[in-house]
Order: C-alpha cells, then structure tokens, then sequence
C-alpha cells in the first residue's frame, strides 16, 4: 500500500488564528473567489494523477479538498463516459464541501464566471444519475458552519453508496475514540464495496 500526498500551491493565511504556530507556512489549491485557479488546480491535480499511470484505489480529502476530489471526479466522468474505470474506486470525505460548477468555471464551454457556484444535488438529471457513481463517506460536524456545504456533496453522491457521519463537532476531524472507531467501521465499508464493484 502506498500514499501520494498534493499539496496546494497557494500560500494562505491559516483558517483558524491561536490554531497553528506562527512560523508556518499554509497553502491551499485554489482562491475560491477566482475561477480560474480552482480550474488550474484540477488541472494541476489530474495531471500529475495522470503521470502516475493508472487508477489510484481512492482518495481521502479534507475540507476545500473535498471539493476539488469531487469535481475531478465529476469531470472525468462527463470527460469519459464510456469509460468504465474513474479516477478513484472510492472517496473519504472529511468536512467536504459540494464542488464548484463547471457550467461557471468556463470548463464546460461557459464563459468564467467572477463568482462561481457550487454544485447543488439537483444539479443531478435524474435520481438514477448521480454526479458521483462510486462508494463514498462522508464526515461532517454539525456545528461546522460549512455544514450545509458538506450535506450538499452527500447529497450529490449515489446513495446506495454513500455513508455519512455527523458528530456534534465543528471543521475538524474527530478524535473521541467511538467516533474514530466508528470512521474506520465505515471506511472499511466503503473499501469494501469498491472492491465488490470489481
């Protein structure tokens, strides 16, 4: 088993000031009040994806993230439909947030927007077609104010697939004990349902 690690190349000021040491650094993919660096940043992403040849088994995002995991996702399957393997087999997401929509990133053809939107799940066409079509779960803090945003990339998932957990948290990863037992019970679930896809 192996990881790869991407790391953002913007630098950024850190979410949460007192939080983290003054001395460092922090990045982020992109500035999401400019489209064309979240397009850069998916670019950026299924490139270096690319250089890797072939499918990674699945990815496991935080945050803004999330976001950027799903819209590659989305993308390379409405780039790929008749292909019958995705980027991933399966996706962790840990405070996601719904990813932005490609109509308004200029992806699509549109021209790029100075405030892009994010997917809403009724962006979806129907009930059978899912924005996203592999197993997922989803972590979420109820008191995170982001919330909303993180329901909403559930809510773009197929849910026969997906698995949620919300804990009384906010934008953090939870670290109680039932809680971290209950993150790897689901984990291996979703594991276990991409390798039953197979």
């Amino acid at each position: 088993m192996s990881f790869e690690y991407a790391q953002g190349g913007l630098r950024c000021p850190a979410a949460e000031a007192g939080l983290f040491p003054d001395f460092c650094d922090f990045y982020t993919y992109y500035d999401p009040r400019e489209a064309h660096t979240i397009v850069e940043a998916e670019d950026q992403l299924l490139e270096m994806l690319r250089e890797r040849e072939g499918q990674f088994d699945g990815i496991l995002a935080f945050s803004e993230s999330a976001a950027l995991a799903a819209a590659l996702i989305i993308r390379h399957a409405r780039e790929n439909p008749f292909k019958a393997e995705g980027l991933f087999r399966f996706a962790i997401f840990i405070c996601g947030l719904a990813p932005f929509d490609h109509e308004t990133l200029g992806v699509a053809g549109g021209p790029l927007a100075s405030k892009p939107t994010r997917v809403k799940p009724d962006d979806n066409k129907s009930a059978e077609q899912h924005l996203i079509n592999i197993p997922t779960y989803h972590v979420m803090g109820s008191e995170d104010e982001l919330y909303p945003y993180g329901l909403a990339l559930y809510n773009c998932c197929d849910p026969e697939m997906a698995i949620k957990t919300i804990h009384r948290g906010g934008h953090e990863i939870p670290s109680q004990v039932e809680l971290v037992k209950e993150m790897t019970r689901n984990i291996n679930v979703t594991i276990q349902r991409a390798n039953f896809m197979c």
